[in-house]
């Protein structure tokens, strides 16, 4: 197996390896028979990934970053006992809890300490336009499917919002009717100004946080019923 390599799609170094902006619609399989358990940090973004096929052939991954792509909450995550980052901003994933099952989650991914969903129509952005109960009733219930988290978006998790997660993040859902996602165009590739990644992070969401330029968009407390409630309100 290879330890480096470099090609027009793809690069890989000390355990790194980046397939960027290749319009792909899955992980390839050639790229886990190439470098396989040598990858601890996997970087897809910018690409049109709708299926998380493939991902299991990369075992040691601490890392994944699945920034603006086409995910959906259907999607099922292999185990990786390692990942302790996961970024998939910008995706179309509409039932956190769909994507993070309250019975396997912590068994699938026990070490995993930082996720960042930003801009996503399951998550309602603190960032801009935000609604922040909304936002507060979100981290509740994400907090409370994957409680070994210490960051969550652009927020570090403080132990009072831990403790209240896990008291009242069993009530929390998301309804949010689906809809059509337009086709995905080479537009998005030339979009420099996305920084889904924070710079720095507050403790527990504070409003006074920077994070440079950002423009992602939650449409507002009214939005398609874009809204945590409680499931005594279904």
């Amino acid at each position: 197996m290879a330890d480096e390599g470099e090609s027009p799609d793809h690069t890989f170094e000390h355990g790194q390896l980046s397939v960027i902006g290749q319009d792909l619609e899955e992980i390839p399989a050639k790229y886990g028979e190439m470098y396989g358990g040598k990858v601890t940090r996997l970087d897809m973004s910018w690409n049109r990934i709708r299926t998380l096929r493939n991902l299991d052939m990369f075992p040691n991954l601490e890392v994944l970053i699945l920034d603006n792509n086409e995910i959906t909450s259907e999607q099922s995550l292999p185990k990786l006992k390692k990942l302790h980052t996961l970024w998939m901003n910008k995706n179309d994933i509409d039932d956190v809890g769909l994507l993070f099952p309250k019975k396997t989650t912590t068994k699938l991914l026990p070490s995993l300490t930082y996720l960042s969903m930003l801009n996503n129509p399951g998550c309602p952005n603190e960032l801009t336009q935000r609604d922040d109960d909304d936002y507060r009733r979100y981290r509740y219930f994400v907090l409370h499917r994957i409680p070994t988290l210490t960051m969550l978006d652009s927020a570090k998790v403080s132990a009072a919002e831990r403790a209240e997660a896990q008291r009242v993040g069993h009530l929390m859902t998301v309804a949010r009717p689906k809809k059509p996602r337009a086709p995905q165009t080479s537009e998005k590739k030339s979009d420099p100004d996305v920084n889904p990644l924070p710079q720095n992070v507050s403790e527990g969401g504070a409003r006074g946080a920077s994070f440079g330029v950002s423009r992602y968009v939650y449409y507002g407390t009214h939005s398609e019923g874009n809204r945590f409630i409680l499931n005594t309100d279904l």
